[in-house]
This record gives C-alpha cells, structure tokens and sequence, in this order.
C-alpha cells in the first residue's frame, strides 16, 4: 500500500527532475548526451537509478527510497535556475562537478570513514554558489539585480539548509533519523517556490508550460523503463548489474532519437490546446513576418513594430527614440501624447552601449526592466517620465550594430509583467525588423543611386542640348557676320537710292508710292539684320541704377505707339504705384528691348475680333522676396500647349509676320541678368509672361 509520507517524494522527485530535463535536454545533441552518459554511470557509484532499483521498488512498493534520489535530482534542478538568468552560462563541467558531489555525498551516507574529505568538497560547493550569488547582485551598474539576488538568496538558503540536514542525518546514530530525509525535498521545492513567487510572478506562466512539457515527456520516460524493466525481469531474468549498465545504455540512446520528435509533438499540443497564447504568438509572427516583407522605408518599419507591441500586449503606451533623426526626440506612437518626455536619454544609451559594444556582432536583443533601474544612474527628469508614461521594458534597435533608436513599452493589460514568451516574441520581431532595416537601406541606396543617375541623365541631355544650341548660335553668328558684310552695307546704299527716288518723283504719285513701300521694306530687311546680329552677339551688359516706373513708363508709352502704327486700338495699362522709388541695378537699354519685344508680341497677338483688346504691364515682388517681378499680360489669340515650349527659340514664330527673333533675344537678355522667363497661354483666351530680375542686379 502506498502511504502519504512516501508519496510526497515521488511527487518532489517528478516535479524536480521535470525542471532539471527542461535545462539538460533544450539541445539534445550537446547537453542531453552528456546528461545520458552521467546517468549511464551512476550505477558505478551507487546503484541508486539502476534498473535495480526500480525492481526493489517494485516488488516492495515501498516509496521511501525516493528520498535518497532526492539527492541526485539537486544539481539538475540548482542549475535549472541558474540558467533561467540570461546573463549567466553554466557549463557542463561545473554541472559534472556538482553533480559527482552528491553522489559522493551519498556514498559518504552510508560510508562514514570518506566523511571528511566530503565535508570540505561540500564546503567549497556551497562557496562557489555564495561567490556566483555576490557576482550577479553587482554584474552590472546600470541594473540592479535586486530580484536575482534575492532568488539566489533563497535557493541558496535552500541548499544549506538541505546538505546541512543531510549531513546530520549521515552522522546520527539513531536510525529514527532516517525519517528526516522526507525533509530534503520538501525544503528545496519550498524554496524555489518562494523565490519564484516573491520575485517575478508573470515567470510562472513560462515554467509552469516549460515543466508541463517536460512532465508528460518524463512520464512516458520513466513508466516506459519501468514497463520495460519489469517485463525483461518477470519473463527472461537476465537482469542483473551487468546487465543494467547496457540495458540503460540502449534506452537512453533509443530516447535521444526520438526525443525531439516526442518533445515537438508534446509542445504542440500544448501550445493549441492548453497554453493557447504561445500558440497564438506563432500566427503574430507569421503575420508581422508578411506586412514587413512589403515595407522599405524605415518610419513604416517602426510604426509596424510600435502597432504590433501595442495590438499584442495591450500595453498602455509604445514610443520611440529615433537616434538616426536629425533632431532625436521620443515620440509616442500609442499612448498618451501628453506626457513630457525629455529630450535627452544618455542614461538609456551609455547603458545598451556598454551592453553591445560596436565590435560585437549582435545576435540577441537584451531588454531593460525598467522596475530593476537603478534610481542613481538615471537623471530625475528620465526617472520621472518613466514614472509618468508607466513605462514597463525599454528595448534598444540595431542596425549593423549601430544603435538606432529605443522602444519604449508601456505595461501590459491588467499591468501584467512581461514574461518570458513575451520577450522571445518582442526578440523574434526586432530580428526581423532589424532584416527589414537592412533591406530598407539596401533599396534606399537603389532608389538614391537611381535618382542620382536619372539627375546625371537629364543634365547629359540637358549639355547636349546646350551645345546644340551653342553650336547653332555659333553657325547663326558666322551667317549673321557674312549677312551684315555682303547684305548690310548693300541695304544702306539701296535704302539712300530708294529715299531719293522717292523725294524725285512728286509728280507722279504711283511711281512715289512704289519707291515709298521700296524704302520700307528696305527698313523691314535692315531690322532683321540687326536682330540677328544682337542675337548671336555677346553683348556687355553696362547695369546701372534705374527706377523701375521710370523703366516701366517707356515700356507703355513705345507699345502704345506701337498699336497706333499698327492701327490698333488697345488699352495699354500698367501699375507701378507702389514701386516710385525702388531702384534696381540693369542694363536698361536691354532690358527695355526685351520688355518691348514681350509688349509688341502682345499687341502682334490681339486681332480685330477681340471685344476689348487690352495689354497689361504690372509689377510686384515675387514671393522668395529676392526678385522684381514684370507681369506682361494680353488677351489675344494664345498660343496652344505644343507650340508653348518653342517660343524661346530663335526663328520660332507663330505670327504671320516677325523674325522669331523677338522672344529669344528677351530670354537672352533676362538670363544674362541672372532671371528668368514665365509663359503660361491658353489658346483664345491671352497669354501671360513673368519676368524676374534679381533685385540685387547684376
């Protein structure tokens, strides 16, 4: 019959070496296989887990020998929570060392005379774990390690306090004693309960699932030895001490092959059915994993990020400290935009930089609880904002190693901590994020080498068609040169006989009349000669200071002129009030050409079927503030979209009489003056011409 004081340490030993299986079999192929071959040998040293000693127990259904494998299960279950710090890596050596311990430990139970040498094995064991315990209060003095130290603390006292009872028990007489042992395992599972409960709660959840796992799975391992055991003993009594080292050998090895596959299903299962929140982490993954994949630019990444931490945790508040930004700031993407958030988190910074320094290639992202932030590293006004925003984790992005920028989380729903699955997933996200920065700049760079090629196209075509036209103008000056020399001189003496003829010929009006449209188509050849000589002619500016009504009075009174001899009657207007005395620096013969050429195009455009022909000349300031603004403005025939862009060329005209010349000695003219022309048209309804003149002349 199994009574209740031989029951509590079968269900100690379960629940302990489901922890210490969680620790030694995480990575089958390095730490279970030297788990395996320290179990293989602890026949050697006490014949203890033995298939041996499943059959003592089975044929006396005694479970009080389960208090003596109490001592076997400590070292796993001690380095169980060593590991679950993640600063801290436990190697297998240190293990073996404590491990070989308590096996000596036990010999000496029932061997008094190896007592000595024990105690003082035991003594330096207990001292290491004191010199670990202090190194870890004070790893680091950005973070207090108030909740390590005080879990420590109480595992510690845990294993004190257990070898101290065992040790007095070996060396008792009294054989009423031996009950004691039932104590072992009850004061080290007291003690992990308190260090779990009184530090961090929400880590519960994570081992609680971690020794669910590992329970089920050490279920099947010890029943199916058990089963199997008493089946070899009962039906081929072949077992004995030698037999039990191969027999263990070939079992544990059958279970390290199939102990991934039976571990993964297990997890599965649990994940879908009990601990559905893991499960559901899995689809926020494959779901952050598809909306980054589409993203390239780096704000869109962060807000995913931010809006991913807010859906899942429900935390009260997500902002981020861009430290890539010109102007570094924390900006609240989620939460309450009033909060007063400093401009300035060196504390923050100097912190992940003595975490990661820039040589060290980053492979996992550290967090830091802000309720374990030392109050005297961190300036009050930062102390207070994380008070005020309730800021829970800080998290810092990477980027080749470079830090660029900080994630501040609020607490989650209900002010739960943060737990271990939530760090896994907040890591697993800032990996792919940081991928996605990677490939953000990546496709950045493309963009911007792109761009810089388009820019390096268009100035090419932009040269090209320059010197085109340098070269056309310089082919115009050389047929402008022979013109002036074979035509020029000719016109002069045509136009002196032409003059005379006509002053002769008084008497008979026709023959006068003929030699008066001679003369003026004479005048009309000699200014189109002229023109083109300006035009292909560098001509020096000579900028001196002019008032600009004074400029602007010539402008309207020669046009006006112009549409009488045109016999046009066209109201030419202009508004200049407020420019009477503002003086601007040009060459004002020039300039009055190109503004005349601009006026007398406006005329030219205005036909007889205009209702009320009108051409305005006004002036103002541009909006930069930098440049007088001439706008010149009829309402004429316009001039349609495709023809618009050539109006600037030389011998592009769209009148049915003119050189083509006007507008681009007016663009020429401007340019030198460091401005620029405007046409906006619109056929039948006028045109518009801007002309800017720097104000600064020339």
């Amino acid at each position: 019959m199994f009574i209740f004081e031989n029951i509590i340490p079968f269900i100690a030993f379960i629940i302990s070496y489901s922890f210490g299986s969680y620790i030694f079999i995480r990575e089958p192929n390095l730490v279970i296989n030297r788990l395996f071959i320290l179990i293989i040998l602890s026949p050697f040293i006490k014949d203890l887990v033995s298939m041996l000693y499943w059959q003592n127990f089975i044929q006396s259904e005694n479970l009080a020998y389960f208090s003596d494998i109490s001592i076997w299960v400590l070292p796993p279950l001690y380095f169980h929570f060593i590991e679950s710090f993640r600063e801290n890596k436990i190697s297998w050596l240190r293990f073996f060392g404590l491990y070989s311990a308590a096996a000596l430990f036990y010999a000496a139970y029932y061997k008094f005379e190896s007592r000595g040498v024990l105690h003082l094995y035991i003594v330096l064991c207990c001292v290491r774990l004191l010199i670990m315990w202090i190194h870890t209060s004070s790893a680091n003095p950005y973070i207090s390690r108030y909740y390590q130290k005080m879990q420590y603390t109480l595992i510690y006292s845990g294993f004190v306090m257990n070898y101290a009872l065992l040790c007095f028990i070996g060396m008792a007489d009294d054989s009423g004693m031996e009950k004691l042992k039932l104590l072992s395992p009850l004061i080290i599972v007291s003690f992990i309960a308190s260090a779990l409960l009184k530090v961090r709660i929400a880590n519960i959840f994570y081992i609680l699932k971690k020794s669910t796992i590992y329970s089920i799975f050490l279920f099947i391992f010890v029943f199916s030895y058990i089963a199997l055991t008493v089946y070899l003993f009962n039906y081929f009594q072949i077992i004995d001490n030698i037999y039990a080292i191969y027999y263990m050998a070939l079992f544990f090895i059958l279970f390290a092959i199939i102990f991934r596959p039976i571990v993964d299903y297990i997890r599965n299962f649990i994940d879908s059915h009990i601990f559905k929140i893991a499960f559901n982490y899995k689809l926020i993954v494959e779901n952050f994993s598809q909306k980054i994949s589409s993203l390239v630019q780096f704000q869109d990444i962060i807000h995913l990020v931010a809006l991913t931490f807010a859906e899942t945790f429900k935390s009260n508040a997500v902002m981020f400290y861009n430290l890539s930004s010109n102007s570094p700031a924390i900006e609240v993407l989620y939460g309450d935009k009033n909060v007063c958030a400093p401009q300035k988190i060196d504390d923050v910074i100097s912190y992940f930089r003595q975490l990661y320094p820039i040589n060290v290639n980053i492979q996992k992202f550290e967090p830091l609880f802000v309720n374990y932030l030392s109050s005297d590293k961190i300036s009050a006004e930062f102390s207070e904002f994380l008070v005020q925003a309730k800021i829970s984790l800080i998290f810092a992005v990477y980027h080749e190693n470079i830090i660029l920028g900080f994630y501040f989380l609020g607490y989650k729903f209900m002010k739960d901590e943060y737990n271990d699955d939530d760090i896994q997933l907040i890591t697993t996200i800032l990996n792919q994020a940081q991928v996605a920065f990677s490939n953000a700049k990546i496709y950045n760079n493309l963009v911007s080498s792109n761009s810089m090629l388009e820019k390096t196209i268009i100035e090419l075509k932009n040269t090209q068609t320059e010197l085109a036209k340098k070269e056309k103008l310089a082919a115009l000056g050389h047929l402008a040169a022979n013109v002036a020399h074979e035509v020029k001189n000719p016109l002069g003496i045509m136009k002196v006989a032409a003059s005379t003829l006509e002053n002769s010929l008084d008497e008979k009006p026709k023959l006068k009349d003929l030699a008066s449209f001679i003369n003026k188509e004479i005048d009309r050849l000699n200014t189109f000669v002229s023109e083109l000589l300006d035009f292909t002619k560098n001509k020096e500016l000579k900028p001196s200071e002019i008032l600009i009504q004074n400029l602007l009075t010539e402008v309207v009174e020669k046009t006006s002129l112009y549409a009488v001899s045109e016999n046009k009657n066209i109201e030419i207007g202009k508004n200049d009030s407020a420019f009477a005395s503002l003086k601007i620096k040009i060459d004002y013969d020039q300039v009055l050409r190109a503004l005349i050429n601009i006026t007398f195009n406006a005329v030219d455009s205005i036909g007889a079927q205009c209702p009320r022909p009108a051409v305005s000349v006004n002036a103002s300031i541009d909006s930069t503030g930098g440049a007088l603004k001439i706008s010149i403005e009829d309402n004429g025939s316009g001039i349609n979209e495709s023809q618009l862009k050539n109006v600037t060329q030389p011998f592009f005209t769209t009148k049915k009489k003119g050189t083509g010349l006007g507008l681009a000695v007016a663009s020429q003219i401007i340019e030198k003056h460091g401005g620029k022309l405007e046409i906006n048209s619109a056929e039948n309804i006028g045109t518009k011409v801007a002309v800017y003149l720097p104000l600064k002349g020339v």
